[in-house]
């Protein structure tokens, strides 16, 4: 995977990959969301996901 540089051009790419509601928990639901950088020639420099837990509205 390339680096990136001071002077680059990123680009970001954000998708939820997974949503749901938590059994053991009745006040917080589960999201995964998968993200892609890119540089500007278009090279892959970041791809991961990251995971949270959100507080559910009322």
């Amino acid at each position: 995977m390339p680096y990136s540089y001071i002077g680059d051009t990123v680009s970001a790419e954000y998708e939820c990959a997974e949503k749901r509601i938590l059994e053991s928990r009745d006040d917080a639901g589960y999201v995964e969301i998968g993200s892609k950088m890119t540089n500007q020639d278009g090279d892959s420099v970041f791809e991961g996901d990251m995971k949270f837990l959100f507080k559910r509205r009322g």
